[in-house]
């Protein structure tokens, strides 16, 4: 019976074997120090040889016993004695490749039968087995090093007698392709990198790396071998007053009763009974001082008082660590580190302060043939000095001026992050009153605004002509262009009514066929009282001048907002004082409405969609809630640490969330890293009204009543370990303030990297 560590030992003779490509395998004994015939196993063609099963028992024939001395068996060996093992032809085949052959030894109590189990640790010579089969194809001795190192050199590094090894002839693109298809063992070579040679790889080597990559065990290997059987007077043997294994095991109660004197230990330190140990206050030596005054005897008189001796207390400073030798320090150190000619006469000429080292290397056949340093009394000499004149203390270095740059983050300029907008190129006139909301169509060529003057217009942004106008009765508080390119739709909202109008009445003189079909009259309308809201359609007039279908809020507030989806077909609008009833989500397509909300959340400001998930983003007053439409569940919560928000804007990505508020300040919400701001921007000095992300570059901008523009660079990486990077670029000024009020909403545009502002001005600005 053989312990694992038998069945391993056979397994690593049986691949040393195989490495060596041998049909036969001999296995050595040395039971008892005599010797018997060796065993030679053919292989069978399959790869599998006498290891395969490792519980048969091997066919011997028993010799005459010689005698113990090993050197007399090798000279038995040597004069070809017929006691020495026969090998058959197929090792004159091989040839000497550096199997040796091996002798079998046993007792001669053996059976009559000439069976015999060898003991699988019998006949290994560990000194001879420790060199592997890898040890001897390696013919590099460099170790273990980059081989990029010897790119520069013509060799790869040195064998054991200390000779160059010249690297090989390595083909192109062409050379590799040609013998890829003419070489048939082109897909079992593998390349040895630090031998700097190709390898064909055997069967049994394939057939080794499979069984690794598949977690087998090699072929002939038992797992569960036979337990073995130790005799009673073996030290290692069971005996009966040996420790239960319940012993080992921990017991319940001595859980629950450290638990419980941890809980008191816990307490008592709360309740002030037991207080930890003040740390001792930082003592400081004086390493040139005199005796302390307790040594000093103050009746003797002066003349007879000791003489004052330094004080060193035990803590000194304590020497830094020398550098570990490198391969330039050894006493026989490679040729690439000894100096040529040119490198040993700059060394010497140079001065010795402005050496890289402070010696010459030098290469010496034999250690002892090296001789003493001359400069071994100098160097002595200027450690003393060092240490004699070594700083009394440890003193900080102190900063003369507070220097303020040191401690701000290294941040790229603005010209390297361009293009971003930086002058004013248009402005566009015709408001009357202040200019609340703007607008722009998906392919950027016109722009849409709203204001107190109860109109909302319609521009051409490459002229600045105003193509269209209509005039709703009512303050317009907000407007939206539809994101599909498809459906030309925008949504304007006026008092407590939502109008849903068609701009190719004034750009095309009549709307696109995708139009007519979405905002066709003669779909049924199916008003739920439960909605809140009625759908209507518009007069015979309202038709020609755009406007086709009015959403009428039956609880008569406002309705201050609209946000589209990206797909066109939905768009939600808020109205904040409404309760619960102040968000609405329609399908313009159908013609229906949901209110999602059955009590109030509180007061709602805005809302948004996502632009990929079917996420709904809703802003109270100091929160956002983030809801999953599809499952009907709230995802997150965002608390911004902001007094009153005004607006948001989710990124193009969805990854982030940009959040204004009347508080001066901008919110930068990571969703993947927290539900608290990533930064908090203070840039303002009033109200912050809007902050938009572009849906292309990598920039965003805040308005504030302050009447300026606050523009940003804010790369959002892909790597998750990464956080966004936001650096301040321009500051946009040109509109003016009026009553307290000032740049009131701002919008990109699709492509260029442009930005439209409106202001309580009366005013549309254009900044590229």
């Amino acid at each position: 019976s053989y312990t694992r560590k038998d069945y391993i030992l056979y397994f690593f003779k049986y691949i040393w074997c195989q490495r060596k490509n041998k049909k036969e395998i001999i296995i050595m004994s040395n039971i008892s120090r005599k010797r018997k015939q060796p065993v030679v196993s053919e292989d069978d063609g399959d790869g599998a040889t006498l290891y395969d099963d490792f519980n048969s028992k091997i066919q011997i024939q028993n010799d005459d016993e010689v005698e113990d001395d090993v050197n007399e068996d090798e000279e038995e060996e040597e004069e070809g004695d017929d006691d020495s093992a026969e090998i058959g032809e197929d090792e004159d085949e091989a040839g000497t490749e550096g199997l040796q052959s091996a002798e079998l030894d046993g007792d001669d109590d053996d059976d009559d039968d000439g069976e015999y189990v060898p003991h699988p640790h019998a006949g290994i010579n560990y000194a001879d087995a420790s060199d592997s089969s890898e040890d001897e194809s390696v013919i590099n001795t460099v170790g273990n090093i980059p081989m990029k190192w010897y790119d520069d050199f013509e060799h790869v590094g040195y064998d054991r007698d200390g000779n160059r090894i010249s690297k090989s002839a390595k083909g192109d693109t062409i050379d590799n392709f040609l013998k890829k298809e003419d070489d048939p063992n082109y897909w079992r070579t593998v390349y040895d990198q630090l031998n700097d040679k190709n390898v064909v790889l055997t069967d049994e080597q394939l057939d080794f790396i499979n069984n690794l990559q598949k977690r087998r065990y090699p072929a002939g290997f038992d797992p569960y071998p036979e337990a073995m059987e130790f005799p009673h007077e073996s030290e290692y043997a069971m005996r009966p007053d040996q420790p239960s294994k319940r012993s080992f095991l921990r017991r319940r109660g001595i859980n629950h009763f450290d638990i419980s004197q941890v809980y008191k230990l816990a307490q008592k330190i709360r309740d002030g009974y037991i207080k930890p140990k003040a740390p001792k206050p930082p003592q400081y030596y004086d390493l040139w001082a005199d005796k302390p005054k307790e040594e000093v005897n103050e009746w003797l008189p002066e003349y007879l008082q000791p003489k004052t001796s330094v004080y060193r207390p035990r803590g000194r400073i304590i020497a830094p660590k020398v550098k570990a030798p490198g391969h330039n320090e050894s006493y026989n150190p490679p040729k690439e580190y000894l100096f040529n000619k040119e490198e040993e006469k700059e060394w010497l000429s140079s001065d010795r302060r402005d050496r890289h080292q402070n010696f010459m290397p030098t290469q010496y056949k034999r250690y002892r043939d090296i001789r003493q340093w001359q400069g071994i009394m100098r160097q002595s000499f200027d450690r003393c000095m060092d240490l004699y004149l070594a700083p009394r203390r440890r003193k900080p270095r102190m900063v003369k001026e507070w220097d303020y740059t040191k401690y701000l983050p290294e941040l790229p300029k603005p010209k390297d992050l361009r293009p971003f907008p930086t002058e004013e190129a248009m402005k566009y006139e015709g408001h009357t009153d202040r200019v609340r909301s703007i607008t722009i169509s998906p392919s950027g060529e016109f722009l849409a605004s709203c204001g107190d003057d109860h109109s909302v217009r319609l521009w051409e942004v490459s002229s600045g002509r105003c193509m269209g106008q209509w005039d709703l009765g009512e303050i317009v508080y907000c407007v939206s262009w539809n994101p599909n390119p498809t459906f030309s739709i925008i949504a304007a909202c006026s008092d407590d009514k939502v109008y849903l109008l068609s701009p190719d009445t004034y750009i095309l003189s009549e709307p696109k066929e995708q139009v007519k079909i979405l905002l066709n009259a003669n779909v049924e309308l199916i008003n739920d009282p439960s909605w809140g809201i009625t759908w209507q359609y518009g007069t015979k007039e309202q038709a020609a001048n755009g406007i086709h279908i009015i959403l009428l809020n039956s609880s008569g507030k406002a309705t201050k907002h609209v946000a589209w989806h990206i797909k066109g077909d939905y768009f939600s609008t808020t109205t904040p004082d409404a309760a619960s009833k102040s968000v609405h989500i329609h399908q313009l397509s159908k013609r229906n409405t949901q209110a999602p909300f059955k009590k109030t959340i509180g007061i709602i400001g805005c809302t948004s969609f996502h632009p990929s998930k079917p996420y709904f983003f809703i802003a109270t007053q100091t929160t956002v809630r983030i809801y999953n439409l599809a499952e009907q569940i709230m995802v997150k919560k965002l608390q911004p640490n902001l007094k009153w928000i005004s607006n948001i804007d989710v990124h193009p990505l969805g990854d982030n969330v940009l959040i204004s508020s009347y508080d001066k300040r901008v919110a930068w919400v990571d969703l993947d890293l927290s539900t608290k701001a990533y930064k908090t921007l203070r840039y303002h000095k009033l109200a912050s009204r809007r902050a938009v992300y572009h849906k292309r570059y990598p920039i965003f901008a805040t308005c504030s009543d302050d009447a300026n523009i606050h523009v940003f660079h804010g790369m959002v990486y892909d790597d998750l370990m990464k956080n966004a990077l936001i650096v301040p670029l321009k500051v946009l000024k040109g509109h003016s303030s009026f009553d307290d009020l000032g740049v009131l909403d701002i919008i990109w545009h699709p492509e260029q990297p442009w930005i439209f502002s409106a202001g309580a001005d009366n005013s549309i600005r254009l900044w590229t």
